[in-house]
């Protein structure tokens, strides 16, 4: 099938939805090989609707309940769409999901992937507020306790947001709420061109690629998360995420490629760039999985913001096997911005790395203030560091910051932390920091 506008669509009436196709329960349906935008059956033109406070727009939509049998969505193509107006909504109340479940098991792109927007065209799918209230927009997003999520070989991409108001908006490629399971595998978030996920807006605004905000397992592997770029004028902990977990059950995090996250915020803001961001389970046991993920080339315009390859924010967390270079552009150009800069951050909980490779790279960085560190730890609790290499070959054009193996700030050195290889070919390096002092 094809749904396509040949026109645009104004909305007259507050709170009212738009659906190209809305199933309620639907067990053992299948969405398959539909074509959504275009305002033409040649796929020309653009799917256009301007909406009011609290219009929506679901181009697919499935409240499936407690439906037992498999939901098949497959091969289907959302492209060429246009949203604007004074919408506004987060969470369950975001405005704009391209392609939205409640409940039931499904099965979304496990035999052929589904398309949203377009990898090779930016602005493929746009979204433009003048609310003065946040707006997320999302690729996916699954919510119900009883869900069952299989999540494969999509493509998301060419999603671009703007704001004529000052509430913000957001663009989320997959997000998971309260569901019951998920299998997320060998999707791609981003396009090989830059900016392929691009937020054009200013003030709280921030993109990310995965967000997984269930206290139920899942496994997220094989993804490709890249070429994102993030606008942000207000203070914000991250703009920019590449995968965030927000859970209280153990993850398996793996193999992932996350790469070419931009971040364009304001100088002088305080906010961070991140490839892996992890609140985990604080129950000893319940241990979350990160190994073998590769995170490179993330970069920002203003020294104040933070580039991190792995934020260890709270909970039992084991990485092994992954490879981070940080500080130099993927051309293997220098990020010469002096911003701060992390390989894996050890904020909170109780971490145990083992043979991961981190490398910080860059010449010629300008004058500033902020350190740099292949690890960096400010918590104070149990740790296990070992068989890791941590690199820092980061100079400066003339004077400024320092660049470290390692720094601890809180707590001290054990023998926990043993049988690692540290190598600083830095001008401006220092191999360790501990409590402020090198």
């Amino acid at each position: 099938n094809k749904f396509y506008q040949t026109a645009a669509r104004t909305f007259t009436t507050n709170n009212v939805t738009h659906y190209g196709i809305s199933l309620l329960g639907g067990s053992g349906s299948q969405v398959s090989n539909n074509t959504i935008g275009y305002s033409a059956s040649n796929g020309t033109g653009l799917y256009s609707i301007v909406g009011l406070q609290f219009s929506k727009w679901f181009p697919i939509d499935i409240n499936a309940g407690t439906a037992a049998a498999p939901i098949e969505v497959q091969g289907n193509k959302l492209s060429n769409m246009s949203y604007s107006g004074t919408m506004s909504g987060t969470g369950i109340n975001t405005p704009f999901v391209l392609c939205r479940s409640a409940g039931g098991v499904f099965n979304v792109g496990t035999v052929t992937g589904n398309i949203l927007g377009d990898s090779l065209v930016n602005g493929s799918i746009t979204y433009s507020s003048s609310s003065t209230s946040v707006s997320d927009i999302n690729g996916f997003y699954f919510s119900g306790a009883t869900s069952i999520v299989n999540l494969r070989n999509n493509v998301i991409g060419g999603l671009q947001t703007t704001l004529n108001g000052t509430g913000g908006a957001n663009i989320i490629g997959i997000q998971t709420a309260s569901v019951g399971a998920m299998d997320c595998r060998f999707n791609t978030i981003g396009g090989p061109i830059a900016n392929s996920i691009q937020c054009l807006s200013a003030f709280s605004s921030f993109v990310r690629g995965i967000v997984h905000n269930s206290n139920i397992s899942a496994v997220i592997s094989d993804n490709i998360i890249r070429n994102m770029t993030s606008n942000c004028s207000n203070v914000i902990s991250a703009h920019l995420i590449g995968i965030a977990i927000n859970t209280t059950a153990l993850q398996t995090i793996s193999r992932n490629r996350i790469y070419n996250l931009t971040g364009f915020s304001t100088s002088g803001v305080a906010t961070s760039n991140v490839g892996i961001q992890l609140l985990t389970s604080t129950v000893a046991g319940t241990v979350t999985m990160v190994e073998g993920n590769q995170i490179h080339s993330m970069e920002t315009t203003n020294a104040s913001e933070q580039i991190v390859g792995i934020q260890l924010g709270q909970g039992f967390n084991t990485c092994t096997n992954n490879m981070i270079r940080l500080g130099l552009k993927q051309d293997g150009s220098a990020l010469t911005v002096p911003c701060q800069i992390s390989g894996i951050v050890d904020e909170l909980g109780t971490p145990k790395l083992y043979h991961n490779s981190v490398y910080i790279g860059g010449t010629g960085v300008l004058t500033g203030g902020s350190s740099t560190a292949a690890y960096r730890r400010v918590n104070s609790t149990a740790y296990e560091i070992r068989n890791n290499i941590f690199s820092n070959g980061r100079q400066n054009a003339s004077s400024g910051s320092k660049h470290y193996n390692f720094i601890i700030s809180a707590g001290t050195i054990s023998n926990s932390q043993n049988y690692n290889v540290y190598y600083n070919t830095g001008g401006n390096g220092n191999f360790f920091a501990l409590s402020g002092s090198d």
